[in-house]
């Protein structure tokens, strides 16, 4: 039933698109989380629209949603049999989603180093023989995306909510607020948020807690800041409850910073300066920033 369904909406005719005949939906996919439930996201031929299409094992399953981007702007579709409440449950997580997140949505799909649910990096210290569920993997991306989108939109209360107890012990909301504003100030707006990878581990012996720990590596690009890495790790105390943040670092280098060293100094200072700092970085490949 599944494989008819995915077959039926890689290729739309022109009642749906007036513009274009036939419109392929192949690009992808990228795995998210809506509504509680994983699901499949397809790039269209047109570059806007967006297929999203129930993964394997998904109680919504069979069902899929289409963003059909037109003249006026983004409509959302939705067909199938699935589940009722976890279909609308997506539904509603889907219909809150600006033009912009839904262009985001199709420029992950696009993106050909986008993680990959089948690649699965375990430490050496994790419980045996335990690997994260495919929900699990799909979970921590998206929380991760809700987490710097809230971060990056200035939504401090949002942004709070996704931390743990104990990081919000270390640092209290005034503190919190205050930091991100001044950064946001100081960067202007995301260019680019990337996963480089995501290491998992269960119950360490050397952790503050018994849990699963996700540790995602991450590169950022802002319209002020090109130089920027850093990573978090999600925490979640068991399989039903949700990933929450337990901590972030960043490192960065604004590109006022840069240019006033290769002023008074020289670009290979300027190189210099980011290499000391994206040794914190984990997983950073150098190379990436221009």
């Amino acid at each position: 039933m599944k494989a008819m369904l995915l077959s039926a909406l890689l290729l739309f005719g022109s009642s749906t698109f007036a513009a274009e005949p036939n419109i392929n939906c192949k690009i992808g996919p990228v795995t998210k989380t809506f509504g509680g439930s994983s699901w499949l996201v397809f790039g269209c031929s047109d570059k806007r629209s967006v297929v999203v299409v129930t993964a394997s094992g998904s109680i919504a399953a069979p069902f899929y949603f289409m963003f059909a981007f037109g003249t006026s702007g983004y409509k959302l579709y939705g067909e199938g049999t699935g589940n009722k409440a976890a279909t609308d449950a997506a539904y509603k997580d889907l219909i809150e989603l600006s033009a912009s997140q839904i262009d985001g949505l199709f420029s992950e799909a696009s993106r050909p180093n986008t993680v990959s649910l089948q690649e699965i990096n375990i430490t050496a210290d994790s419980a045996r023989g335990w690997l994260p569920s495919v929900d699990q993997r799909a979970q921590v991306p998206q929380v991760v995306q809700n987490f710097l989108s809230a971060l990056d939109s200035g939504h401090e209360i949002k942004a709070y909510d996704f931390m743990t107890e104990g990081q919000k012990k270390s640092i209290p909301f005034a503190e919190f607020a205050n930091r991100l504003s001044q950064f946001n100030a100081q960067a202007g707006p995301v260019k680019e948020r990337r996963i480089v990878k995501i290491t998992w581990t269960k119950d360490p012996v050397n952790a503050p807690a018994a849990g699963i720990y996700a540790a995602v590596d991450l590169v950022s690009r802002f319209t002020n800041i090109d130089r920027h890495c850093g990573y978090m790790v999600l925490y979640q105390s068991d399989s039903r409850a949700p990933f929450l943040v337990m901590r972030q670092e960043d490192n960065y280098f604004t590109n006022e910073q840069a240019k006033q060293t290769e002023l008074k100094q020289s670009h290979e200072a300027v190189d210099k300066v980011w290499a000391k700092l994206a040794q914190n970085c984990p997983n950073y490949d150098g190379h990436e920033t221009k």
